[in-house]
């Protein structure tokens, strides 16, 4: 799988479906780079281009999951144990869309990762929403450097084209 083709399919995608989406993330480059060439240090000025990319990974996330060994033995809340060695497929994409945790769970809406959304939220079953660990582009480690070069790419490609 092209991981970088997929998931600028997916954005641009979504960005043609929401156009208020599209306009607001194309007045934020525009106002950032004033015409002129890309600059070291502009990704940093774009807050909603990256919340614009991690509701469009919420909604189409690459994969189903992580693949995980366990390291221990593991006892359920229910007394189910699961030995040590025991590989597990944790699959959040069900949750991403489950409307208990998001709001309009089919629609992009970056502003929902804001702060002052995330405290709206606050100690609410919809704060499981606002874990770190939630959303995880190309799960976690070296590939996040891969997430950082996916959106330079995008910027560049809607600012210049």
């Amino acid at each position: 799988m092209d991981t970088t083709a997929n998931t600028l399919i997916w954005l641009l995608y979504h960005l043609a479906k929401f156009p208020k989406v599209q306009e607001k993330a194309f007045q934020e480059i525009s106002e950032v780079c004033q015409g002129g060439d890309y600059q070291a240090g502009m990704l940093e000025k774009l807050p909603y281009m990256k919340l614009v990319f991690k509701d469009s990974y919420r909604l189409n996330p690459l994969g189903g999951g992580v693949l995980r060994i366990l390291g221990n033995e593991v006892t359920l809340m229910d007394g189910y144990v699961l030995p040590k060695k025991t590989s597990l497929l944790l699959n959040p994409v069900p949750l991403y869309r489950h409307k208990d945790y998001v709001e309009n769970p089919n629609e992009l809406v970056p502003e929902r990762w804001t702060d002052e959304e995330k405290e709206k939220r606050k100690d609410t079953p919809a704060s499981l929403i606002d874990h770190p660990f939630f959303i995880l582009p190309f799960s976690f480690g070296y590939f996040f450097l891969f997430f950082s070069f996916l959106f330079l790419f995008l910027f560049l490609f809607l600012f210049f084209f």
